[in-house]
């Protein structure tokens, strides 16, 4: 299993093998950041450009395990709506708010004209 990362694979980039993460190039860092619509200084870049190595260098750590059979998720537990069957109930609860109306037409409520 090899981790893509789409932003990374582009022909301009520096970074041709996905375990070449150690450093991320100024380049492709502020092609990610302006991907992400993320304003970066100069003076965060070679910072941040460690950590986002360091952070893809953990992930790479999935190629150690055997994921044979396993299915992927989208989530880490099951998870399962709860929802009840719709029952369909007479009640007549119009009949009632209706008939406590100081006036009513058919099924509605007669309020005076608002001009």
């Amino acid at each position: 299993m090899t981790i893509v990362i789409s932003t990374i694979h582009d022909p301009r980039s520096t970074i041709h093998d996905p375990r070449d993460f150690a450093m991320i190039s100024k380049t492709d860092l502020k092609k990610i950041a302006s991907l992400a619509k993320i304003e970066i200084t100069e003076n965060e870049l070679p910072a941040l450009s460690q950590q986002v190595g360091q952070i893809l260098e953990y992930v790479q750590t999935i190629d150690e395990l055997n994921l044979v059979g396993i299915v992927p998720t989208s989530h880490a537990v099951f998870v399962n709506n709860v929802f009840r069957d719709d029952v369909v109930i007479n009640n007549h609860i119009s009949e009632d708010v209706l008939s406590q109306a100081p006036e009513s037409d058919g099924e509605f409520f007669k309020v005076p004209r608002v001009l």
